[in-house]
């Protein structure tokens, strides 16, 4: 009976796929513990600990306030298409590169928080 019980739970637990959202947090959660376990003072590493500590931030607040949360979202693409249509310089560059990078974070929380 044992075994039948361990197959069922087997058969379960190899049926949830990994989305490449849960995948990227996953990674972005193991790289912030293997750098505070390490006690590793990289710049990589010291990224790496606040992106995984924004990317916590944003869930909460995507949890407590979802209609905020998209309401921020638009402003973010609107700030970012308003940089766009800027003549392209180095600064306007970065800035949009930094605001790409907070969009896509932003969106691959809604992904895993709305996925089942």
């Amino acid at each position: 009976m044992r075994f039948i019980y361990l197959f069922i739970l087997l058969s379960l637990v190899g049926c949830q796929q990994q989305s490449k959202e849960k995948i990227a947090l996953l990674k972005l959660k193991t790289d912030a513990v293997v750098c505070q376990q390490h006690n590793s003072v990289s710049n990589e590493c010291q990224q790496s600990v606040k992106n995984y500590q924004r990317t916590i931030e944003a869930f909460v607040w995507l949890q407590s306030n979802p209609q905020q949360f998209g309401q921020d979202i638009i402003a973010l693409q609107v700030r970012l298409s308003a940089l766009k249509a800027k003549p392209l310089t180095s600064k306007n560059r970065d800035k949009i590169g930094q605001l790409t990078f907070e969009l896509q974070r932003l969106m691959i929380l809604i992904a895993i928080y709305e996925s089942p």
